[in-house]
């Protein structure tokens, strides 16, 4: 039997409601680039059941010269609002050149308060003081809590000198800082804001992540008895393309003659073992579309894999893999293979397979190392990583314009055995030298294929997984106590190709819609506003979430945390619909397989695992 745990009941399950309203993007429409689409976007937000939108009422928009005041621009867009039923919630932010930073500058801060939320103030009623105060890039300087209890407390009494039925909204923050949220309560901030705001973003890792930092703020406010609602103004996930797959690996291949369009690449996955290389942040379908043909591998099959009939193998496309992999891998490599770890730390954890069938990963560090003839050396507590670009071989053929965080590891030619070679592809720089974070292994000894490895981590997941992860997101997010969600953001702008910033769109720079866009819209229409909070529980193998819409209809949500698992469900009552994340009807016959992709399941009083 499985170990059924409840991760989060807050309020009292069933019988709490959900706002009336609790869908919310982001989009730039207060701003130039942008401002010209605000009335499409709205009709698109009105389609999949988009009602609030969060957008900068920057001071430096409507302040664009000393003494000169200039609305127009956020009239057009209060109006269209109007017009199409959508709320806004405006952000007060930034700064004017000449009053710079503006918690500096708190007189000239409250005058351009004072002006904007006057003019709008009738009409909208939640401001959203500040964007990522617990950043340098936007406070201006070093952070401060104490310093923005106080930039809040003068900013929420001009508001509320105004009226005070407007709801003021602490500044989201970058992530969930717990640091500087305390500071800034223990300054007095709790008695200025009517609902707390973070924007916990993931990058590439799954939304489950969070749920001990949310525990961790809950238990925080409650400390300092701070009861107001907890709303998320940001979170999202970005799908520009990793510069390994685009730069790294094709310099790669061109060393090692690998023409694509000739050959086979080879991807573990294994529904049986639990297990599949295409992870949260890795699409073959996307990566690897010049390959002749994309071949997908269980773990039996490795046992006798031919490098002449597959060329190039990806066994993990990050952290661990199975322990019973290791010697065909080996293998594998003697032979004559090309193995790919294109991210994080290769071979550093391995999975095991318990009794229940759960896989537990085991942390082997570099013991694997010396078998693969490959190198380490780490950097965890003794350096900061400077810079990282291209090493002066690969200068001339990769940009690499896009930094990867450090995870503090880097790849060496320590067990390198005569006639074998390691040439680094990216380095970073540290006070003592540069360090290869990708590299490539070309070994001619007792192993005679290759390895092209790196130790980077993406910070972005492919757009698949975007649409995997959005409601995945939005239903934990609900079921830990919040009570709305913006999500980042609405376009991509796509003006670079490797700025993970222009990437987080449901749409495209056409405003054509991307598969997270139909994740949204599937989302809102088994979960309406008005529906009962989410009660979220772990069976360690899945998690499940149930919930009523406003008739009463129950509902249910399924998915696992990275790998696909083939179940058994007990289901009690009849089953309206199955659809999957993005509206698809799914067959929950014995062969289902439960996935990181939501399954939405319309309509039984219970269901659970066999």
């Amino acid at each position: 039997m499985k170990k059924t745990v409840l991760l989060f009941v807050l309020g009292i399950g069933l019988i709490s409601r959900l706002c009336a309203s609790q869908y919310g993007v982001i989009a730039h429409i207060g701003q130039p680039s942008e401002n010209h689409l605000a009335e499409a976007e709205f009709k698109l937000f009105n389609e999949i059941g988009i009602d609030w939108v969060r957008c900068d009422f920057d001071w430096s928009g409507v302040n664009p010269d000393r003494g000169k005041w200039d609305f127009r621009h956020l009239d057009r867009i209060v109006e269209l609002a109007e017009k199409y039923n959508i709320k806004i919630l405006p952000i007060l932010d930034y700064d004017v050149a000449w009053y710079r930073p503006s918690h500096k500058h708190i007189d000239a801060w409250v005058d351009y308060v004072r002006r904007i939320v006057t003019r709008y103030g009738k009409k909208l009623r939640y401001w959203e003081v500040y964007n990522e105060p617990n950043l340098e890039h936007f406070w201006r300087t070093t952070p401060s809590g104490t310093e923005y209890a106080e930039f809040l407390k003068r900013t929420c009494e001009t508001i509320k000198a105004i009226d005070p039925e407007i709801k003021v909204l602490y500044g989201g923050t970058s992530r969930i800082p717990l640091k500087f949220i305390e500071e800034s309560y223990k300054a007095g901030a709790g008695k200025y804001f009517d609902i707390m705001c973070i924007h916990p973003y993931r990058w590439s890792d799954q939304p489950e992540t969070l749920l001990p930092e949310l525990q961790a703020l809950h238990k925080l406010m409650a400390q300092y008895q701070i009861s107001q609602p907890l709303w998320v103004t940001e979170m999202g996930y970005s799908t520009v393309l990793p510069p390994f797959y685009t730069e790294v690996l094709p310099a790669a291949f061109r060393r090692l003659n690998i023409t694509p369009e000739n050959t086979t690449i080879g991807i573990v996955s294994d529904a049986d073992f639990g297990y599949a290389a295409a992870n949260r942040d890795f699409d073959p379908e996307l990566y690897f579309s010049d390959f002749r043909e994309i071949k997908y591998l269980t773990l039996p099959q490795l046992h006798r894999l031919d490098p002449k009939k597959v060329p190039v193998l990806i066994p993990t496309a990050g952290g661990a893999l199975p322990r019973q992999m290791i010697d065909d891998l080996y293998s594998y490599v003697k032979k004559g293979g090309t193995l790919i770890f294109p991210a994080r730390i290769p071979l550093w954890y391995l999975l095991d397979k318990q009794p229940d069938g759960r896989l537990k990963t085991q942390t082997v560090f570099g013991e694997l190392y010396k078998k693969f003839h490959m190198g380490y050396i780490h950097h965890y507590w003794k350096k900061t990583e400077k810079w990282q670009k291209p090493a002066k071989e690969f200068a001339d053929e990769i940009e690499f314009k896009t930094p990867y965080p450090f995870l503090g590891i880097f790849l060496t030619a320590e067990n390198l055995q005569q006639g074998d070679t390691f040439t680094p592809i990216i380095e970073g720089g540290m006070d003592d030298g540069n360090y290869a974070i990708a590299a490539l292994y070309r070994f001619n000894s007792s192993l005679k294929g290759n390895i092209i490895a790196s130790t980077l981590t993406s910070q972005t997941v492919p757009p698949d997984k975007q649409a995997e992860l959005l409601p995945r997101s939005y239903l934990l997010l609900q079921a830990c106590g919040v009570k709305k969600v913006f999500s980042y953001c609405f376009q991509s702008t796509e003006q670079k190709a490797w700025d993970i910033e222009s990437y987080f769109g449901i749409v495209d720079r056409e405003l054509k819609p991307q598969k997270s866009f139909y994740a949204y819209k599937t989302m809102t229409a088994h979960c309406p506003p008005g529906s009962s909070s989410p009660v979220l529980t772990n069976t360690d193998v899945c998690y499940i979430a149930h919930w009523r819409k406003p008739d009463q209809t129950p509902v249910w949500a399924i998915w696992t945390e990275q790998y696909p698992k083939r179940l058994k469900l007990n289901i009690k009552g009849k089953v309206i619909s199955a659809v999957n994340h993005i509206g698809e009807k799914v067959d929950l016959t014995d062969k289902y397989v439960v996935s990181p992709s939501v399954t939405y399941i319309v309509g039984p009083s219970s269901v659970s695992i066999k």
